[in-house]
């Protein structure tokens, strides 16, 4: 009979642990429930507003990071977390993520530049190079203007580069009639076209006056041609 007892109240004393824990894990449940709330969504809200809502849920904010948007206002809530509608107790944080604006990037000098060179720049940066080109007297493949300008503001990170394709091979003959020799001789050097003068009766002639003027022109005033091939131009002198 004794050592029923004893069993009975060893296995007794074993219990009573279990049954503490057990009514404190229910009172904390119970008292956590009935302070519970909600976590309220903060997400596209400035932290001013932010902080209203949260205190009014008898919550705090904490700020831990930023993250660089130029599409929304500065102090603009990106992330939060808990997320909205996550159970939370009183005085417990929501941790936020603002946005802030990027670094203004200033435009580096990019005219007088072989476009390879400047492309392989702007891929360095991650930025966006737009090329434009167009026929000038400069050489082929350099960079002669850019939008924005050096030391203007970068928007969107893009460039627009204007690239010099070299001059046309094609030419239109001016009229060098009634104009000196000298005059002409200077302008079709200038595009690397061979002059050959001749008198009226069609005779070629070696030595010349560059100060006489000339009669008629072969081809005519307005006509096109194609600078990349060898081209000469026949001028009639008017003393001759």
């Amino acid at each position: 009979m004794i050592k029923k007892i004893l069993y009975f109240t060893r296995s007794f004393f074993w219990v009573i642990p279990f049954c503490l824990f057990a009514s404190s894990y229910l009172i904390s449940y119970l008292y956590l429930q009935t302070n519970a709330t909600v976590a309220p969504g903060v997400v596209g809200k400035s932290l001013q507003e932010a902080l209203k809502l949260t205190a009014s849920k008898k919550l705090s904010l904490r700020l831990i990071g930023e993250r660089e948007d130029d599409l929304l206002p500065e102090g603009t809530i990106i992330q939060q977390y808990p997320k909205s509608h996550h159970k939370m107790r009183s005085n417990q944080a929501i941790f936020v993520t603002i946005a802030k604006k990027p670094v203004p990037i200033v435009a580096h000098n990019c005219t007088g530049k072989k476009l390879q060179d400047v492309q392989r720049e702007f891929d360095k940066k991650n930025m966006t190079l737009r090329t434009v080109h167009c026929q000038s007297r400069f050489s082929s493949d350099y960079c002669i203007a850019q939008d924005p300008a050096c030391g203007d503001e970068v928007k969107h990170r893009k460039v627009t580069v204007y690239v010099s394709q070299g001059e046309s091979p094609l030419f239109v003959v001016p009229d060098f009639r009634g104009n000196s020799l000298e005059d002409a001789l200077i302008a079709l050097q200038e595009h690397d076209i061979e002059p050959e003068l001749y008198d009226r009766a069609g005779y070629q002639l070696k030595h010349v006056d560059e100060r006489e003027v000339i009669a008629d022109q072969k081809p005519m005033p307005g006509s096109i041609v194609n600078l990349s091939k060898k081209c000469t131009m026949q001028l009639q002198i008017d003393d001759y």
